[in-house]
C-alpha cells in the first residue's frame, strides 16, 4: 500500500513540473506557408486520373460497361458450351465401352 502512495505521489510531481511550462506556438506566417505548399503540389498523372475516375457519372458507366461484357462473356459461353460436336459423342461411346469389357463376367477368377 505505501508503494501505490509512492508511485502516486512520483505521478502527481510529473504532472506539476509541466504546469510552468509555456504553451508552443509555430513560427509567424505557418499557416500561410503551409497553405501555398499544398496549393503548389504539382498533380501528376494518378492524381487526375483518381479525380476523373471517381465521378459519379463516370464511374456508374464503367461499372454498366463492365456488367454488360461479363454478361456477352456468359452469353457467349452457355451457347458455345452447348454445343457437343458428334465425334465427340462416339469417342465417349467407345471409351465406356472399352471400360465395360474390362470388368465382362467371363474373365472372374475365383
Amino acid at each position: 500500500m505505501n508503494k501505490q502512495i509512492h508511485i502516486s505521489k512520483q505521478v502527481d510531481e510529473a504532472l506539476a513540473s509541466i504546469d510552468d511550462i509555456p504553451r508552443a506556438e509555430p513560427n509567424p506566417f505557418f499557416f500561410t506557408r503551409l497553405q501555398a505548399r499544398i496549393s503548389r503540389q504539382e498533380s501528376n498523372f494518378w492524381v487526375r486520373a483518381t479525380g476523373i475516375m471517381t465521378r459519379p457519372a463516370i464511374a456508374a458507366f464503367g461499372v454498366m460497361a463492365i456488367l454488360m461484357i461479363n454478361t456477352a462473356v456468359i452469353i457467349n459461353k452457355a451457347s458455345a458450351s452447348t454445343e457437343v460436336p458428334e465425334h465427340a459423342e462416339m469417342a465417349i461411346a467407345d471409351e465406356y465401352n472399352k471400360t465395360i469389357a474390362y470388368y465382362a463376367i467371363e474373365n472372374a477368377q475365383p
